[in-house]
């Protein structure tokens, strides 16, 4: 009977430590995965609503003055007035004026303008790991 003791306890324990492994392997995945995928004209959603209120922040926000002319409507469709203002955002970052949101993109929108106002924003916006 010990023996099976023993035997079933090594099992066990080795069950244990596969699946802490398995949620520790998850675990590590998942906060060094980037965000989500690239934002681009004629996208709509969340992501992009994101990137709407983020390029509304940095406009206001301008060293000068604010320059309302580049106010985006929030409705979550990248438009024309979407893709000039991040090009514009784009450009003064010193980014490539690619007009997308990827990883370099979305991560300095979310961490210079949303990560206080709008956490979420983390999930569905391409950041970097």
């Amino acid at each position: 009977m010990k023996l099976n003791t023993k035997a079933a306890l090594r099992r066990g324990a080795a069950t244990v430590s596969a699946a802490l492994l398995l949620v520790g392997v998850g675990a590590t995945a998942a906060s060094a995965q980037p965000g989500a995928r690239y934002v681009r004209y004629g996208d709509r959603g969340s992501a992009v609503t994101c990137v709407q209120l983020a390029l509304n922040h940095w406009t206001s926000n301008r060293p000068g003055m604010p320059h309302p002319e580049m106010a985006l409507d929030v409705d979550g469709q990248f438009g024309g007035e979407t893709l000039r203002v991040l090009k514009a955002y784009q450009i003064a970052q010193s980014l490539d004026p690619d007009g997308v949101v990827g990883p370099q993109t979305g991560d300095l929108l979310y961490w210079a303008h949303l990560h206080l106002s709008d956490p979420y924003c983390y999930s569905v916006l391409p950041t970097k790991p």
